[in-house]
């Protein structure tokens, strides 16, 4: 307990996804010297394998430790067996199913309440008087950034009018590649969100069969559809013509 006249210094927490953008804020606060007590990394069990490799690299070459925070359950109890309370309609079933616009239930479980149990148990409150987080968002994601009003959060790359694009390059001038991801996909968070685009989705299905795969096996058990608009297979049908015309003009192209 603190002494009467005396103030708990706060904790302030990098948010670390992996991704460029908390990459170049992680390299940003150690060029300018800002303080901080600890870096964490929410692990969905649904990241990227150049993810997972890239947290060793950046301990190696940036020389801090990343925290892995974990759920108690893993993202397949909340998808397939958690027993339903409170929604009127599957009341008395199992299972989130996957995440939609009005339940997107992962984030909520996944991470910001990981995060709560977490800082609970360090005796940390979730007030802006005793805690700081450092937030990865670019300077150009104005959507993102209007739909949060955290007073805990502090948008380093924002401050420093950082844009994505910009955030990417300083990542690749200190050697971080992820082994060539962003030359893959656009986004490197949950590679099952149904909240990706079709584009992006594609680039899944074409360049990590292995994953696919496992969100095909995800589905079979799915009491709820993929996206509004498409089924998984449905999805796989479309993706599978989407491919050969893709592989057809590169060989006609010479590409």
């Amino acid at each position: 307990m603190a002494r009467m006249g005396t103030s708990v210094p706060k904790y302030k927490l990098v948010s670390f996804s992996g991704g460029k953008d908390s990459t170049a804020m992680l390299i940003i606060l150690l060029e300018m010297g800002l303080s901080f007590d600890e870096i964490l990394f929410y692990d969905t069990g649904a990241e990227f394998p150049e993810i997972y490799t890239h947290l060793t690299k950046v301990e190696k070459r940036l020389g801090v430790k990343i925290t892995r925070l974990r759920p108690e359950r893993p993202y397949l109890y909340w998808m397939h067996e958690h027993p339903i309370r409170r929604n009127k309609i599957r009341k008395g079933q199992k299972g989130y199913g996957w995440p939609m616009l009005k339940t997107r239930w992962c984030t909520r479980v996944l991470k910001v309440e990981t995060e709560k149990l977490y800082l609970q148990k360090k005796g940390i409150a979730l007030s802006p008087d005793a805690l700081t987080r450092y937030i990865g968002l670019a300077f150009d994601e104005e959507r993102r950034l209007k739909k949060r009003h955290n007073p805990c959060d502090v948008h380093p790359l924002v401050k420093f009018k950082i844009t994505e694009k910009e955030a990417l390059k300083l990542c690749y001038r200190y050697s971080f590649d992820w082994d060539g991801l962003y030359e893959k996909v656009r986004r490197t968070g949950c590679f099952w969100c149904p909240f990706q685009s079709l584009q992006e989705l594609y680039q899944i299905y074409r360049h990590y069969p292995e994953l696919w795969a496992k969100m095909e096996k995800l589905d079979e058990k799915c009491w709820n559809r993929f996206r509004p608009d498409y089924t998984l297979l449905q999805l796989s049908r479309r993706f599978k013509i989407q491919a050969r015309q893709k592989n057809l003009f590169e060989l006609i192209s010479g590409r």
